[in-house]
């Protein structure tokens, strides 16, 4: 669809563009892959910390706290290789 002319109604010419063919699709990309791994890094840093300093009322469980690092981790690789992919 990209670069095709078409008319309006009243015959004037315009070109019909899709609304994702304005993205610069790299830097979308590269934006998604720096948000994913800040996530990760907060994640791995604030999740155990946080429960060091809970209570044991509301203490999570080891295998939430270790899900959570490992969700962190995951979102941190997957952040690193789509800034690096071109």
């Amino acid at each position: 669809m990209h670069g095709v002319v078409d008319t309006l109604a009243g015959g004037a010419p315009f070109q019909a563009r899709t609304f994702m063919a304005h993205f610069d699709w790299d830097r979308v990309y590269k934006l998604f892959g720096e948000s994913a791994r800040e996530i990760g890094i907060l994640l791995v840093v604030f999740v155990p910390l946080e429960s060091h300093f809970q209570t044991s009322a509301g203490q999570a469980d080891l295998t939430d706290i270790i899900g959570l690092v490992l969700g962190g981790a995951i979102l941190i690789f997957l952040g690193t290789v789509l800034e690096v992919v071109e």
